[in-house]
């Protein structure tokens, strides 16, 4: 889609070249987590935990068998006053939208208790009912994930997913401008800097959960694994705490990717938008002349008189000069204060910015919905009916 050469950006242009390329802005920070688990400990975790997935989703004995322990644990949690488990199957690890894998990760946290007690169960096989296979995978996913390494890996990519599942969640409305999208990312990215800045002080909530995790399967706190000077394939920091050395080789390299993907992902907003903006009310004291034009030569064939376009910039900004404490600071709420007879060519231009495509993830979202709703026993279904359906099915 991105190719500049051949893909479909380069086909676009070549028929228009003005259509300038977006990158969906909701698929970009799915984009950044993705890069930001390359860190060693947390690529392992997030394996272990899609191998989990699989081996109970295709097998409904195992599943069945989960149930039960879920349903005994609850029991003694009951007779015990403490909060029960909410009962949920274990999903697949989704590979495309990273929303889902903090559902997932939040999920198997409340779970993590009857899991264990399940593989504990298969791979004992005392009542001699689970075959070879079944045993030696439980075997060894039992043992990973009440290592060291897994749970300090878990709970670090679950207490930074919950800055990164609302920016997704909210870059995939139909209704966000550009503006407003970038603005949140920013928002997002200040916070995860200031954490950075303060790591040790905000270490300390992951940490308690990391010993909580592992005080709940009889092991009395986290160990440091052996370290070797001559080995280059793992961290060999040497440290005073388990607490210091999980934090500088997990946490740490983890944020730090994170910041850095977010950073350059969306750096690269295309720059006819960032000066577009430059014409809202809250911006309009710091527009330079050689701005203008710029903005002139980039959109002056799609207004309607551009050669009145800089004075109206000039009589835009003594306007809001009478009003500098209600200043609009989105596209919306300007062109609802704006005379298109009086500003025809600022009006066109903030409509033309309005319509950048923040994400396409309504475009997907149809695309997935039709083999839902288009199906073999369905297949003399006319337009009509077929619109009205996915319309309903998604919305």
């Amino acid at each position: 889609m991105s190719g500049h050469l051949n893909g479909c950006q380069a086909k676009f242009q070549e028929k228009v070249p003005k259509a300038a390329y977006y990158h969906c802005a909701s698929h970009q920070p799915n984009l950044a987590i993705s890069k930001s688990s390359t860190v060693p400990d947390i690529c392992c975790m997030l394996s272990y935990l899609k191998a989990v997935g699989d081996f109970f989703k295709y097998y409904p004995k195992r599943q069945l068998h989960l149930e039960t322990t879920v349903s005994k644990v609850n029991v003694q949690r009951k007779s015990l006053g403490v909060t029960e488990v909410s009962p949920h199957k274990v999903r697949l690890m989704c590979e495309t939208r990273w929303v889902e894998r903090h559902t997932i990760l939040v999920e198997f946290a409340e779970m993590h208790e009857p899991i264990v007690n399940c593989f504990e169960t298969i791979s004992r096989n005392s009542s001699r009912e689970w075959n070879a296979k079944s045993v030696t995978k439980a075997n060894e996913l039992l043992k990973a994930i009440l290592s060291d390494q897994f749970i300090a890996a878990f709970q670090t990519n679950l207490y930074f997913f919950v800055y990164t599942k609302p920016l997704s969640c909210l870059l995939q409305c139909s209704t966000q401008d550009i503006l407003t999208a970038y603005k949140e990312v920013d928002v997002a990215k200040r916070v995860l800097k200031d954490i950075r800045a303060d790591s040790s002080n905000e270490y300390d909530k992951v940490y308690v959960s990391m010993c909580t995790m592992a005080k709940l399967h009889g092991m009395e706190e986290l160990t440091v694994p052996r370290t070797c000077s001559g080995q280059s394939l793992r961290s060999n920091i040497e440290v005073e705490n388990p607490k210091t050395y999980w934090r500088c080789t997990t946490s740490i390299p983890f944020l730090d990717h994170l910041i850095a993907e977010l950073s350059t992902r969306f750096s690269q907003l295309n720059q006819q938008a960032i000066k577009g903006l430059r014409l809202l009310p809250c911006n309009l004291t710091t527009l330079t002349d050689g701005e203008v034009a710029e903005l002139y030569k980039r959109f002056h064939q799609d207004l309607p008189a551009a050669e009145a376009f800089e004075q109206e910039v000039k009589l835009q900004i003594e306007k809001w000069k009478l009003f500098p404490t209600q200043l609009p600071d989105n596209i919306c709420e300007t062109l609802q204060q704006a005379n298109d007879k009086l500003y025809p060519n600022i009006c066109t231009l903030l409509k033309l910015l309005l319509v950048i495509p923040v994400t396409t993830a309504s475009v997907e979202r149809g695309n997935s919905s039709l083999k839902y709703i288009k199906s073999e026993l369905r297949t003399t279904m006319l337009q009509d009916r077929l619109n009205a359906l996915i319309l309903l099915f998604i919305h």
